[in-house]
């Protein structure tokens, strides 16, 4: 079926636009994808009760994030966006979200279809540039009535106000087999068991799950140790993303991230985290890095203020953290920020 639809927004399309419903329908798939990325190119089951995903402009091929340069596109990008409405209420989730990559100077056009055509909102944004070209990744959501709302400050794990004996000085921060680093470190069997067990214990992981968090090819993973004991870990995941005509560009999105209940409060987490930007920000063609952190852990906040990290937006009732409901705030570093990291992490 075709639908037809004419616009009243400012700078109303001159002709009817027309568009596939078949089309708008692929873009939903049924699989689970457990990347932090989502499906690139789709919109499928993601954690935390999600439809979840990374999309471009849909009338190109589904395996590139294409960026959405015209109205067309957009209008295509708000469909999308109703159809997911309806797909989420087809499933047991409470929540859609999917980032969209798009023109600047198509982005008020889409605001506006959004606001006055759907349910699903604009939480955040990263400007993005790639090469001489500037584009804006939008990250779109819908919560569900259903959906519980951040329930308040977050319970304290541990005390902010222990010093473990003798601080970071006896702390060993690294890359785990970083490339072209000093910093690089080899974990032995028992170190990796040590960050599994580390990560299953924060986030509720099963073996397999942090297994493949530490082991993935996609993951660049920071560490802490301390007399050859793992005490801190923070984890970025790194993606190629096809945006079409032979291009691409490389992203990383900083992920898990944790410190060991007897080491909290001494700058621990900052340091190994710092470490991973500075990392990240060197390699080779790095042209955005970006998190999604816990808007009601305040040291987290502090440490995303410190490394000068500019503020996208808020996710409300992002992701459940030890049966709490919470709001994530989205935060990013361009490469003109790249040399402000490397100056912090001596």
């Amino acid at each position: 079926m075709v639908r037809q639809r004419t616009t009243q927004s400012t700078g109303q399309l001159d002709a009817i636009v027309r568009r596939d419903d078949a089309l708008i329908s692929s873009v939903f798939r049924r699989d689970l994808d457990t990347s932090s990325f989502g499906h690139i190119g789709f919109i499928g089951q993601g954690s935390s009760e999600r439809l979840r995903g990374f999309i471009g402009d849909i009338r190109h091929n589904h395996g590139a994030v294409t960026p959405i340069t015209d109205r067309v596109g957009a209008l295509f990008a708000v469909d999308v966006a109703n159809r997911g409405v309806e797909e989420l209420a087809k499933t047991d989730n409470d929540r859609l979200s999917f980032r969209v990559l798009m023109a600047p100077d198509v982005v008020e056009f889409f605001r506006e279809e959004l606001s006055r055509t759907s349910q699903v909102r604009v939480e955040a944004e990263i400007p993005f540039n790639i090469g001489f070209d500037h584009y804006m990744i939008l990250y779109l959501a819908y919560n569900a009535e259903t959906r519980p709302i951040d329930s308040g400050p977050a319970p304290r794990s541990g005390s902010t106000e222990h010093r473990s004996e003798g601080g970071l000085f006896q702390t060993t921060v690294g890359i785990v087999n970083g490339i072209n680093t000093p910093s690089a470190i080899t974990l032995t069997q028992q170190n990796t068991e040590q960050a599994i067990s580390l990560l299953r214990n924060t986030f509720g992981y099963d073996h397999e799950t942090a297994q493949a968090v530490m082991t993935s090819p996609n993951n660049v993973v920071s560490v802490a140790l301390r007399q050859d004991e793992v005490v801190g870990i923070s984890v970025a995941e790194r993606r190629t993303l096809n945006i079409g005509n032979g291009r691409s560009v490389q992203i990383a999105e900083l992920t898990d991230g944790t410190v060991h209940s007897d080491y909290k409060g001494n700058g621990l987490y900052y340091k190994i985290s710092t470490e991973l930007i500075a990392y990240l920000s060197r390699l080779p063609q790095m042209d955005l890095i970006y998190g999604e952190s816990n808007a009601q852990n305040s040291s987290l906040m502090d440490t995303t203020a410190r490394q000068g990290r500019r503020f996208g937006g808020i996710l409300y009732s992002n992701t459940e953290i030890n049966g709490n409901m919470r709001n994530f705030v989205v935060t990013y570093l361009t490469p003109r920020d790249f040399d402000t990291v490397r100056t912090l992490q001596r």
